[in-house]
């Protein structure tokens, strides 16, 4: 295996303290970085999927992500985007068969929507984080992504040793399985 590759899809710049436990109120500004590596046995895989469009602009987005937005107010790097990004590479999204969520915060799982035909894995313990979220995604500075809010509902983690593995639960995602 290949070491990952990472690129920053966007910065945001915000007080310390909201994004580092027992940090400064200065101001700081945060690379939002997200990686792609190869894998021998699942081909190419991503380390989450970064800021992208879709949570910043895109239609659906809850009442938490609005207001994230709004606040935080990312930058994104447009060239950095997963699409040009894994061009660089000679892939495209649907060239990507996992996507690893570290954990599901808006600026790790924005993306997941573009890669229709990816597994996405997690662990329970963030799963379960997510869903003890309030139903604005406002605890703990999690707002849940427009896609998330559909899987949420219908449960679709199957964990095993503390490894969920899963799909989002859209119509675009049902339609390019099908």
């Amino acid at each position: 295996m290949t070491p990952p590759v990472f690129a920053n899809s966007a910065h945001v710049r915000a007080p310390e303290r909201l994004m580092l436990q027992g940090g400064r109120w200065a101001s700081c500004v945060l690379n939002v970085r997200y990686g792609l590596f190869i894998s021998p046995r699942a081909g190419p895989v991503l380390i989450d999927t970064g800021y992208t469009e879709h949570a910043l602009a895109g239609p659906g987005r809850s009442l938490g992500l609005r207001v994230y937005g709004r606040m935080l107010r990312p930058k994104l790097a447009a060239e950095n985007q997963p699409g040009l990004f894994l061009a660089r590479f000679g892939l495209r999204p649907e060239d990507i068969s996992r996507v690893v969520v570290t954990h599901l915060h808006a600026d790790h799982i924005s993306g997941l929507a573009l890669f229709r035909k990816a597994r996405f894995l997690a662990s329970a313990a963030a799963v379960d984080a997510f869903r003890a979220a309030t139903p604005f995604g406002l605890k703990a500075g999690s707002p849940p992504h427009p896609d998330w809010n559909r899987s949420r509902r219908r449960g679709p983690i199957s964990a095993r040793d503390g490894v969920g593995s899963f799909r989002l639960s859209t119509p675009q995602a049902t339609a390019a399985r099908s």
